[in-house]
C-alpha cells in the first residue's frame, strides 16, 4: 500500500473513488446540503476519475519515451526490414531496439514475438523519425478506440443509458490507457473480437472467418472463437477461416522463410513458459500464482469451459452464448498480459445489450468494477492476475 499513498495522482483517484461509491449508495439523506453534495459527486465524479487515470498514465511520459513497448514494434520493423532473417535473433532485436531508442545501457525486457506480418505493419512507420512514429501510432489507437466504441454501441446497445454505461467503463480502464501511451496493438484485437460478435448476429457468417483469421496477429485470440465456429457448424466461416491463415502463412513464409518462421514459435513458446507466466491475467496466472503446474491449469480451463458450455447451452439468445465466448476467450489464455484487458469491453457490451434498461445502480456499478484493475495497479499488485480475482 506505500507505493499508492507515495503516488499524488493515486492518492487523488482512491479518496475520488471513495466519495462516488458513497455517493451511489442511494440513501437520501434528510441534511439537505449532504444530499446536494453527493448529487454534485455523481455528476462530476466520474469525469474527475478519468481525468485522474489519464493524468496518472502520462505521468513522466516525456523522459520514459525511449521506453515505451512501440519501441519493441519500430526496432522490429527496421529489423525486418534491412535484416529479415534475424528478426527473431534477441541479441539483434536488442542492438536495432538500442540504436533507435538511445538507450544502450538497458536490456529490453519483451523480446518481439508477434508473426512477422506485424512487423511488416510497422514499416511504413519507420519513414519517420522514432518520436513522430510514436505520436502517429497514438493517433492510430485513438482512431481505433473511438470506431470501437461507435460500433459496439451503435450495434449492440438500443439506448442511451447503454452507451453512456459503456463509454464510462471504458474510460475508467487503466489497460485503455496503458495500450495509447505504451502504444500496443491491442484495439486491434477488441476491434476483431467486436466484428465477429456483431456478425455473428447477422445474416453474414461468413464474415467472422475473416476476423478468426485476423486475430492470428495474437494467437491466443483465435481459439476460442474458431472453437465456436466449429460448434455452430459454420462451414463456410470456416473456410474463409482457413483461406486467410494459409494467405498469412505464405506471406511470413515470404517474408522471413521457414527458418524464420520456426524461430518465431520458439520465441513465442519460451516466453509463455518464462516472461508471461509470473505476470499473465487469465486463469494461468491464479494457478501459477498458487504454486501450481501446468496440468493444473488444463484441469482447471477444462472445467471453466464445461461450465461455460452448460450454462448457455439452452440459451434461445445468441447474445448469452457470445458473452460465454468472451469470458473464454480472457479466462483460458495461456497468456494475457495486462494491456490485454481491454477486450473486456466487448463482454461489457454484450451484458448491457442484454438488459431492457440500465439502471443507475448497474452503471455505477460497472464504473467502479472497471476500476478495481487501477487499485490494484497502484497499490503494487501490476505483476498479479487482476482479471480473474475481478
Amino acid at each position: 500500500m506505500n507505493v499508492l499513498f507515495e503516488h499524488p495522482f493515486a492518492v487523488v483517484g482512491f479518496i475520488l473513488a471513495i466519495l462516488y461509491a458513497w455517493s451511489i449508495l442511494g440513501r437520501r439523506h434528510e441534511v439537505a446540503q449532504a444530499w446536494g453534495t453527493k448529487r454534485i459527486i455523481r455528476t462530476f465524479g466520474p469525469n474527475a476519475l478519468v481525468v485522474i487515470l489519464v493524468l496518472a498514465a502520462s505521468a513522466g511520459l516525456k523522459q520514459n519515451l525511449p521506453r515505451v513497448d512501440f519501441g519493441m514494434f519500430y526496432s522490429s520493423a527496421l529489423l525486418l526490414k534491412q535484416e529479415p532473417q534475424h528478426l527473431y535473433d534477441p541479441q539483434r532485436q536488442t542492438d536495432y531496439l538500442h540504436a533507435v531508442t538511445g538507450l544502450a545501457g538497458e536490456k529490453h525486457y519483451l523480446p518481439f514475438a508477434y508473426p512477422p506480418f506485424v512487423a511488416f505493419l510497422f514499416a511504413p512507420l519507420t519513414a519517420l523519425s522514432f518520436r513522430s512514429a510514436y505520436f502517429a501510432m497514438l493517433g492510430i489507437n485513438i482512431a481505433l478506440l473511438v470506431f470501437m466504441l461507435w460500433w459496439l454501441s451503435s450495434r449492440l446497445c438500443h439506448s442511451r443509458d447503454q452507451v453512456a454505461a459503456l463509454v464510462i467503463s471504458a474510460s475508467a480502464m487503466l489497460p485503455l490507457y496503458g495500450v495509447l501511451v505504451l502504444g500496443h496493438l491491442s484495439f486491434v484485437g477488441v476491434l476483431l473480437l467486436s466484428l465477429f460478435v456483431t456478425d455473428m448476429m447477422s445474416p453474414r457468417k461468413w464474415r467472422v472467418g475473416l476476423w478468426t483469421g485476423l486475430m492470428l496477429y495474437k494467437p491466443i485470440l483465435f481459439p476460442v472463437p474458431l472453437l465456436m465456429l466449429l460448434w455452430k457448424k459454420q462451414w463456410r466461416a470456416l473456410a474463409v477461416f482457413l483461406g486467410v491463415a494459409f494467405g498469412l502463412l505464405l506471406f511470413c513464409f515470404y517474408l522471413v522463410g521457414w527458418d524464420g518462421l520456426y524461430a518465431n514459435a520458439t520465441m513465442l513458446l519460451v516466453m509463455t513458459n518464462d516472461y508471461l507466466l509470473p505476470r499473465t491475467q487469465s486463469l494461468r496466472g491464479m494457478v501459477f500464482a498458487a504454486g501450481l503446474g501446468t496440468s493444473a491449469w488444463i484441469v482447471l480451463v477444462c472445467i471453466t469451459l464445461l461450465c461455460l458450455w452448460i450454462a448457455v447451452l439452452r440459451a434461445r439468445d445468441q447474445r448469452w452464448v457470445l458473452g460465454g465466448a468472451m469470458i473464454a476467450v480472457m479466462l483460458v489464455p495461456p497468456y494475457l498480459q495486462f494491456h490485454d484487458l481491454t477486450i473486456g469491453l466487448v463482454g461489457i457490451a454484450i451484458a448491457l445489450s442484454i438488459m431492457s434498461t440500465v439502471s443507475d445502480r448497474t452503471r455505477n456499478c460497472l464504473f467502479l468494477i472497471a476500476l478495481v484493475p487501477p487499485a490494484l495497479v497502484l497499490a503494487g499488485s501490476r505483476d498479479h492476475p487482476i482479471f480473474p480475482i475481478m
